[in-house]
């Protein structure tokens, strides 16, 4: 009788829900792009281990401070991770940063650095003048900890975005959670992003909205393999998911790749990993769809 209330009570609550259009709603925020979002930097993936997975979250290493901080605390000790990855038409971006876990806290600092390449000046006769390199910058301040069974981490993030002579300022939060229901599993999930509107100095600009992102995923390590799934919906994106996998051919090298599914450019990756000592050199390639060329990631960790 107890299971027969439940079940009526479900039933009740779904007949209203459904009556109120929220499922309709929900439906429409996955299969759909909202307009006026920003700030794309603020969605650049780092890493070259968890970008040749598709998007997946294996890494223990500062790359955390964008990815997931929850998870910082999973670092064992003190870790630095330098990145950089080129791009199509000479865009470029570099990441740094560093972080400290001792399982049950963890601290991380970094900054990612972003360059559109130069741009030429032209005047109303098109003739060149000079030129000038728009970028972008984001440094991220993260803390972590072990609450009950489950970690619970926080990121700051400021934003400095100059092109020519304008400048845009503006702050974001990134929110996440970790859980690890048996060994070598862990199931999280992370907000980011979530913040005002910042605008350009300019007289009359709009405000521009930030790319909310809600990121689920879960990775499962086993002797030699491991496997990402993830799960992402980004206010300016519909619904997108990945799968990844790795395989250590020996405790030096580690091969990898990923499949993405919903993405508009970017579908299959590959890669690799060299460990020595305390060193991991991390590459991926990453081919772009529609003939708009191909990115390169390099990442380096030192614990």
């Amino acid at each position: 009788m107890r299971y027969l209330r439940l079940l009526a009570v479900i039933v009740i609550l779904f007949c209203g829900v459904s009556q109120a259009g929220i499922i309709n709603d929900i439906k429409e925020f996955f299969e759909s792009k909202s307009d006026g979002v920003g700030l794309p930097l603020l969605k650049l993936e780092v890493g070259a281990r968890n970008l040749a997975l598709g998007g997946g979250i294996l890494s223990r290493d500062a790359t955390l401070l964008f990815w997931n901080p929850s998870q910082i605390p999973l670092v064992s000790g003190l870790s630095a991770t330098f990145s950089h990855t080129s791009q199509v038409i000479g865009t470029r971006y570099e990441f740094a940063g560093v972080v400290w876990g001792d399982g049950k806290h963890g601290f991380g600092v970094g900054s990612i650095y972003f360059s559109a390449g130069d741009i030429e000046l032209r005047d109303s006769r098109q003739a060149l003048y000079g030129d000038y390199s728009p970028f972008s910058l984001v440094s991220y301040l993260s803390y972590a900890r072990k609450m009950g069974e489950v970690w619970l981490g926080g990121t700051y993030k400021y934003i400095y975005e100059r092109c020519y002579v304008y400048s845009l300022k503006g702050y974001a939060v990134d929110l996440g959670f970790n859980y690890v229901p048996i060994n070598n599993l862990y199931v999280s999930f992370v907000a980011t992003n979530i913040g005002p509107r910042p605008s350009y100095n300019i007289d009359g600009s709009t405000p521009i909205r930030l790319p909310l992102t809600f990121n689920f995923s879960s990775g499962y390590e086993i002797k030699k393999f491991g496997f990402s799934t993830s799960f992402r919906k980004a206010l300016d994106e519909v619904l997108t998911s990945s799968f990844g996998v790795e395989y250590s051919l020996n405790s030096y090298i580690t091969l990898r790749m990923g499949k993405r599914f919903g993405f508009d450019s970017k579908d299959a990756s590959f890669g690799f990993g060299i460990n020595y000592s305390n060193y991991t050199f991390d590459y991926t390639y990453l081919p772009f769809e529609y003939d708009l060329g191909n990115s390169h990631h390099i990442t380096i960790t030192l614990k």
